[in-house]
């Protein structure tokens, strides 16, 4: 469940490489296109954030479903 997000003129903040004004950093480079725009979550036990969100060039991340 993404806990945190950035809503800016109707959509979620970038993420890119390198961060700027409103753009966040720290996308692997050559896969910045599929990085997530989640910046926190909460993860099923056994389920951490970086597994959660592992992308790369080819593969987008796989949020898990999370009861509350």
């Amino acid at each position: 469940m993404p806990v945190v997000g950035s809503a800016d003129f109707g959509s979620f903040r970038a993420v890119q490489v390198d961060d700027s004004g409103f753009i966040f950093g720290g996308a692997k480079e050559g896969a910045a296109g599929n990085a997530p725009r989640v910046i926190d979550m909460i993860t099923p036990e056994g389920v951490s954030q970086a597994d959660a969100l592992n992308y790369d060039a080819d593969t987008l991340a796989s949020l898990p479903f999370t009861s509350l």
